[in-house]
């Protein structure tokens, strides 16, 4: 949770190598619960995959020596 959301593209926690960020969530329904876990099973499959996550902005300077 940001003080502002969603962050702002100029926060210098953005630019930090240690730092991941993720959104916030405010609260669920039914259906808002059942989209966060097809996204989360999405994501685990394009990691698997050696792919990045489409929905995460990566610092490219900080994970250039990632691999999944």
């Amino acid at each position: 949770m940001f003080e502002t959301e969603p962050l702002p593209l100029s926060s210098p926690l953005i630019g930090m190598p240690n730092v991941m960020l993720a959104g916030h969530v405010a609260g669920l329904d039914n259906e808002s619960h059942d989209a966060t876990w097809a996204l989360a099973a999405e994501i685990i499959l394009r990691l698997l995959r050696g792919e990045w996550p489409a929905e995460c902005i990566q610092n490219l300077k900080g994970t250039s020596g990632w691999t999944w």
